[in-house]
């Protein structure tokens, strides 16, 4: 269990194979990691512990950054940033606070990773539903920069992953947001569910909803908008696949630069999808596609 940093700066370093930087020791779990008031935080990991979280299949818990905190997490090894050491199980995060906006909480976090930067690499033993990542990014959030090499910038690599993005969030750059799974090799229960609603801003991402799971749910509403985006849905490839896909767009949501696709890649494989682009009865959507892009998708086959 750890304490609350306030108020403080503060600087974890570790290089060793199984160690974290702030959270759970070697093959320990990491809970209550609150970080507030006007803490700068900078960690980081070369080993498969979390920069800020579980150490070696060690679950990250109750992961907390608030107020007008300032936080840069890297790992070099195949931890989270933030959130779960490889093969760990749970997942919670919440950064920002409920109710708050951009003028009342000044919230910023970069977090970079081999594998998935805010969220995990979950265990490859137990059941989907075992390996939970639950994220919420709401008030004054903003993540200036979400990256990694493999599986999702923001999300679980793994298991089930629920995310919510609200109530003025800001994303000024990311991968996938989302989760990302090994369905194609008959890993039943894996779901990716990404929900961003309420004047959440996401300015430039890869891709919003999964890749290889076997049920996507993404919804977009309530004036959120969405800048560069390549998919909302679909991110898998060619002989990837996904059960159940489910892509909405509702209630004055802005999509406003469109390079790819809204629900289906067309070059993967879908047993089941549905796509609802809908205003509303006194509302609009707006969908555009990139000045850039050959192609633009809506595409529920």
């Amino acid at each position: 269990v750890c304490r609350p940093v306030r108020n403080a700066q503060y600087l974890a370093v570790c290089f060793p194979v199984f160690r974290f930087g702030i959270g759970g020791g070697n093959f320990g779990s990491a809970d209550n990691i609150i970080i507030q008031g006007n803490a700068n935080v900078t960690a980081r990991t070369e080993g498969n512990g979390a920069a800020i979280g579980g150490g070696t299949a060690g679950s990250g818990t109750n992961i907390g950054i608030y107020d007008h905190a300032t936080v840069t997490a890297t790992t070099e090894g195949t931890g989270a940033a933030i959130g779960r050491g490889i093969s760990g199980e749970k997942v919670s995060i919440t950064i920002g606070r409920e109710g708050k906006t951009q003028e009342n909480e000044n919230v910023h976090v970069t977090a970079k990773s081999h594998v998935s930067a805010i969220g995990g690499m979950a265990g490859d033993t137990g059941t989907a539903a075992d390996q939970t990542t639950d994220i919420v990014i709401q008030g004054g959030a903003t993540i200036d920069e979400a990256s990694c090499t493999h599986g999702p910038a923001i999300g679980g690599d793994g298991g089930v992953s629920n995310i919510i993005i609200r109530g003025h969030a800001v994303i000024k750059k990311a991968g996938l947001i989302g989760g990302r799974g090994f369905y194609h090799s008959n890993k039943a229960g894996e779901k990716a569910t990404v929900s961003v609603e309420d004047h959440a801003r996401l300015e430039d991402v890869m891709a919003i909803g999964g890749q290889n799971v076997e049920e996507v749910n993404v919804t977009v509403k309530d004036n959120a908008y969405v800048g560069a985006v390549r998919a909302i849905g679909d991110n898998g490839a060619t002989g990837n696949k996904i059960g159940k896909l489910t892509a909405k767009i509702l209630g004055n949501a802005t999509i406003e630069n469109l390079n790819g696709w809204i629900g289906k890649n067309p070059y993967s494989t879908v047993d089941e999808s549905e796509v609802i682009v809908d205003g509303g009865e006194n509302g609009k959507v707006t969908v555009k596609a990139s000045d850039v892009s050959v192609r633009a998708y809506i595409n529920a086959n």
